[in-house]
């Protein structure tokens, strides 16, 4: 098979790569610009392009192994909740076509293979074949890599033009040990509270709306294993796991005891947030159900992946 020219045709890409879940952002070989959500937008139809990176969440993009030799790549909303797909407008897989922003259903057109290149740089394919069962890629308009430049799908070039990308990983903030934090559950939107400012033992932490109280504040102290202690400002009491009792236990404050009940083991989980992990029972700290509503009472769960066991620390 040759060209109009007589030149034989690049060869496809290579085979797709087993690429690490995690939150990227993911950058242009040719100039270091990263994908963006025009205006950073979030809603469906949302434009996407090249822009100088800025740590923006319309820059950041979780990527997740589907099991079947494809991706999906989200992008991350405000509130650090993993947000819209990565998708070909129109579900067409032709060359030109403008990638956008479009709620979430596993469809072809949002399953995307990572292709390792030679060059230790990839490739980002369509799983869409065209009509000539050929599967396009992810390049800059007009084989740029601008800012500003809009991305399209377009034949695979060979890794010419804007075609190979690279991942940077997103890493969260190192913690401060003896600083005062808000925590706030990714997937509700709401802070760990303490009711009331309550200094009384056995008080059910809950889920509540911001609102700068010292109630909200947790004293994050490092412990010699690595894990730390979590203390309220208001009562000054620590976040425990009644008795190192198992799942579905709501937890609770209570005076600091040196036990394992009042350790945690905090672990980036992307995107800029963690998981809390409770020592004595190695269950995560959980919004039942992803409830968002407030006064919901935490509990401990199995680790699930879930945005109910995702938390943001915020310094005060």
């Amino acid at each position: 098979v040759t060209n109009l020219n007589g030149t034989p045709p690049p060869p496809p890409p290579p085979p797709a790569a087993t690429f690490a879940n995690g939150v990227y952002e993911i950058v242009a070989k040719t100039t270091g610009n990263v994908l963006d959500c025009s205006g950073c937008a979030n809603a469906n139809g949302t434009t996407i392009g090249l822009w100088t990176a800025w740590g923006g969440n319309c820059q950041q993009w979780a990527i997740s192994n589907k099991g079947n030799g494809t991706y999906s790549i989200r992008n991350i909303n405000p509130d650090g909740s993993i947000g819209r797909s990565l998708d070909a407008t129109g579900c067409s897989p032709n060359n030109g076509t403008q990638l956008e922003l479009w709620d979430y259903g596993n469809g072809i057109c949002q399953q995307w293979t990572v292709n390792a290149q030679p060059d230790g740089f990839y490739s980002i394919g369509s799983n869409q074949a065209k009509a000539d069962g050929t599967k396009n890629v992810l390049d800059g308009n007009g084989c740029s890599g601008a800012a500003g430049t809009n991305v399209i799908l377009w034949s695979w070039g060979g890794g010419g033009c804007q075609q190979e990308w690279s991942f940077a990983p997103i890493q969260p903030p190192a913690i401060v040990s003896g600083a005062y934090y808000t925590l706030t559950n990714v997937a509700a939107g709401l802070n760990i509270d303490d009711p009331n400012g309550s200094n009384v033992a056995g008080t059910k932490i809950q889920l509540f709306g911001a609102n700068g109280a010292a109630a909200q504040n947790w004293k994050l102290t490092k412990q010699g294993d690595g894990s730390y202690t979590i203390t309220c400002q208001a009562g000054g009491l620590n976040l425990d796991d009644p008795n190192g009792a198992g799942q579905g236990t709501k937890q609770q404050i209570w005076p600091a005891n040196g036990a394992t009940a009042q350790e945690w083991k905090i672990t980036p989980a992307g995107s800029g947030a963690y998981t809390l992990t409770n020592v004595a029972t190695n269950l995560c700290l959980d919004d039942p159900n992803g409830s968002n509503a407030a006064g919901t009472q935490l509990q401990l769960w199995p680790s699930n992946g879930a945005t109910a066991q995702q938390w943001k620390l915020t310094p005060q």
